[in-house]
């Protein structure tokens, strides 16, 4: 098992080195070693709530409950703090190995440890938006506005409107501009490499079958498999932790 694992390490190593400009595509995966729950893990999120509550259709009949329930993250995502995974692949793209990172988090973590090329294709949720006049606010001010329990919502401070996560919620369609650099970025690729990623949401997770049709590499590091693994030119199943600090380790030597 431990040669297998070293052998496919080693082999992500070389298919790093010969490529000339990678993308990494990262999931909720990553953000869970800092403290961030994901969704539809054995832990998640969905275990707990309703999925509907985060819905786009939720945040317009029911504001109250929406932002009683997106308040729920603000606690760990205070708390969190970039994990190996975003260092690695921050210094990665330090090393010249990385050209940009598409990421389906909205934690802000990747940035948070150095990382400069970030395409946040989900959003943020260190900002958000008045849903009338579309001013932007810093997570603070939110914070500000928000009472015990959550009994208000935040609003405006020029027009008064609910105020909503400036991040994509389910159902809700992905901006065009935030997509068209995705598909920028990945026709300039030569490599994806898809870390801490179920490949079970759109429209990320078509990225791997889009870049395999052009004739490119793509690359899988996920504790579980995928419905792409098939297809990979490498799949490593483990610790994306471990996997990618030793993979740093190899490259400098």
């Amino acid at each position: 098992m431990h040669k297998d694992l070293d052998g496919r390490i080693q082999k992500l190593v070389e298919i790093l080195r010969q490529s000339r400009k990678c993308v990494v595509l990262t999931g909720a995966g990553v953000s869970t070693e800092s403290g961030i729950p994901d969704f539809r893990g054995p832990n998640g999120t969905w275990k707990k709530y309703d999925p509907e509550i985060s819905t786009a259709s939720s945040f317009v009949l029911k504001p109250h409950q929406f932002w009683f329930f997106a308040i729920q993250f603000a606690g760990p995502l205070l708390r969190a703090e970039p994990n190996p995974i975003h260092k690695s692949l921050a210094e990665l793209e330090k090393m010249g190995y990385v050209s940009c990172i598409i990421t389906q988090n909205i934690d802000g973590l990747h940035q948070k440890a150095g990382s400069r090329n970030v395409i946040e294709l989900h959003g943020t949720a260190w900002r958000s938006v008045c849903v009338n006049c579309g001013q932007k606010y810093s997570f603070e001010y939110v914070m500000t506005q928000m009472v015990p329990m959550c009994s208000l919502v935040p609003r405006c401070m020029w027009c008064g409107h609910i105020l909503k996560p400036d991040a994509t919620l389910f159902f809700e369609e992905i901006p065009q501009q935030l997509y068209q650099q995705c598909l920028s970025e990945l026709d300039e690729c030569d490599l994806l490499l898809v870390v801490g990623s179920t490949l079970l949401v759109e429209p990320s997770g078509s990225f791997p079958e889009m870049v395999k049709k052009q004739g490119k590499k793509v690359a899988i590091i996920n504790l579980e498999k995928t419905w792409f693994d098939e297809n990979s030119d490498i799949v490593i199943n483990g610790n994306a932790s471990e996997i990618l600090t030793r993979v740093v380790q190899q490259i400098k030597k």
